[in-house]
């Protein structure tokens, strides 16, 4: 039995509307704020098992001094991954670029970057918990990711922009 190429289906998928591709993009918004909620409860399930019953305060490092330290290099790692996600949003505006379909493509790729910013963030938080044992870097790194994930909504104002070109 061979196949000829009028035979195939296309595989090429139907391009979705501005609309759409908006609804999916919010989709994954949703699915990701739920990272920093996993990454704390990871965390506190990782602080009773390993970190609260042993001998030696929690954290693979032994955090005396260094877990102050650690806190500050997150939150400064924060503030980081914050500039750079609106630098990011800042570099390339969605006007002007003639093309509905690249204003679409752009509008995505810009969602997406911040979505993997917003949850860098949070997972930061969650490693500094890791190698210190103190809690405080898990939350800051959650509320931190939680501000970016809010300034990342796939609002409806960038589907009126696109929808004008």
């Amino acid at each position: 039995m061979s196949f000829e190429d009028d035979d195939l289906p296309d595989s090429q998928p139907e391009p979705l509307t501005p609309r759409e591709e908006l609804q999916r993009l919010r989709v994954w918004w949703n699915l990701c704020c739920a990272s920093p909620l996993l990454y704390l409860l990871l965390a506190v399930w990782i602080d009773s098992r390993f970190f609260t019953d042993s001998d030696t305060p929690g954290g693979l490092l032994n955090p005396g001094r260094q877990a102050r330290f650690m806190l500050g290099a997150a939150l400064a790692g924060f503030a980081a991954c914050g500039w750079a996600a609106q630098l990011f949003i800042r570099s390339r505006p969605l006007q002007g670029l003639g093309d509905p379909a690249a204003a679409m493509r752009v509008f995505r790729r810009r969602v997406l970057t911040q979505l993997v910013l917003s949850d860098l963030t949070a997972f930061l938080g969650f490693f500094v918990f890791l190698l210190s044992g103190d809690m405080r870097a898990v939350l800051a790194g959650g509320v931190a990711g939680f501000v970016s994930y809010g300034l990342s909504y796939p609002g409806d104002q960038a589907l009126v922009r696109l929808e004008k070109q």
